[in-house]
């Protein structure tokens, strides 16, 4: 006997809850196959130079996160931390010394994330009130350059 329709999407006797599953399965291995496919063209290993002189070199590091360089002409150096799932979805980091301290760190949270940590701070202005700010920033941005040392010019 044929399934008969009875207003539903799907008949009764076709629709089951394994093939609910494997189709989410798929859907899911689709879209986060696709978006790692989006970001390892877009990012890894893209080193260019800007018309200004800015040199920028990106690497991936997740299904949707990468890192991306900044050499400036001046000297400085910026480090931009992008992770959509995170509690902290972009993080930048601009130092302007070889030092390697950095002065200056911009990050933001993600749009259903709320945190207390979204903002710009300035070493010379904010370091006295937020030091753990500025010493993980420190500490990221060697690790970074580390990383990116065969990439630099530095």
């Amino acid at each position: 006997m044929p399934p008969v329709y009875d207003g539903w999407l799907f008949t009764k006797s076709s629709f089951s809850l394994s093939n609910a599953l494997i189709s989410g399965a798929v859907a899911t291995v689709t879209l986060v196959g696709g978006t790692l496919a989006l970001n390892l063209y877009e990012n890894h290993g893209v080193q260019y130079e800007k018309i200004d002189g800015e040199r920028v070199t990106k690497r991936v590091d997740g299904i949707a996160s990468r890192t991306e360089v900044t050499e400036n002409p001046d000297g400085s150096i910026e480090v931009v931390r992008v992770s959509p799932f995170s509690h902290i979805d972009y993080v930048s980091y601009t130092a302007k010394g070889r030092d390697e301290k950095v002065d200056r760190v911009f990050q933001s949270s993600g749009p259903f994330v709320r945190t207390s940590r979204s903002g710009s701070y300035l070493r010379e202005n904010h370091f006295a009130k937020y030091p753990d700010v500025f010493e993980k920033a420190d500490r990221d941005f060697r690790e970074q350059i580390a990383r990116f040392k065969p990439y630099l010019k530095r």
